[in-house]
């Protein structure tokens, strides 16, 4: 039990820190678009509250959130070069 709170813990916290750094991109498609992603994972991950998340659908959120994150950077690093 205290392992799968750990790791909703986890999607949680990288899920609001990623939330974060998208509000310090320029406004525009590639931020409303990550945005957009940010937030459905975000409503998946709500719903464990109320109903235990498969395993299936643990692994699945961090690979979104893993993913995300590569996302979030690579437009931070384009937002710095541009």
């Amino acid at each position: 039990m205290a392992t799968r709170s750990t790791r909703i813990s986890i999607v949680e916290k990288s899920l609001q820190d990623i939330l974060e750094r998208i509000l310090e991109l320029p406004s525009g498609p590639v931020a409303q678009e990550l945005h957009r992603k940010a937030r459905t994972v975000a409503f998946s991950v709500a719903k464990w509250s109320s109903a235990p998340p498969t395993r299936e659908e643990r692994e699945r959120a961090l690979q979104e959130v893993l993913t995300l994150n590569i996302e979030v950077m690579e437009a931070s690093r384009q937002a710095r070069r541009a």
